[in-house]
């Protein structure tokens, strides 16, 4: 499989560690920033671009490979995984649910809409199974 995935750590430790966003922080600053806000539109454009470098294989592989992955809020996943996903534009980008109890509905909800889903933080069979159950019920 060829993809990239991220996670909220990974991008804090980027825009904290250099000058690299400086600009499009400046770029995104607004009367109504926060920000959640601001780090979700600096990684959204990462995102993108990945996903953008990914497309051909995507493409290739009749969406089978190629995907880009972008984290969200256990407890908030279905309206940011939505949001995100609209805001991307791409059908190679997964939204990354973790696979909690919390996560779980947002794995269902999400599959059901059509939103692609990488789940993750299954550390255990049960949870495996509990996942792979909200996903069957989510394409039924």
């Amino acid at each position: 499989m060829t993809g990239l995935t991220s996670n909220p750590t990974i991008f804090e430790h980027a825009i904290a560690s250099s000058d690299r966003y400086d600009a499009a922080i400046r770029g995104h600053l607004e009367p109504d920033f926060t920000a959640e806000r601001l780090f979700f539109d600096l990684a959204l454009e990462d995102i993108v671009a990945a996903a953008d470098l990914f497309r051909p294989i995507y493409d290739a592989s009749g969406g089978r490979d190629g995907f880009v992955s972008i984290e969200v809020d256990a407890a908030r996943s279905v309206a940011e995984g939505k949001a995100l996903f609209a805001r991307a534009g791409r059908p190679n980008v997964l939204i990354k649910v973790p696979g909690t109890s919390d996560g779980l509905l947002a794995i269902e909800e999400l599959i059901a809409q059509g939103i692609p889903v990488n789940v993750t933080l299954l550390f255990s069979r049960s949870q495996y199974r509990a996942a792979a159950e909200a996903y069957l019920r989510g394409i039924e």
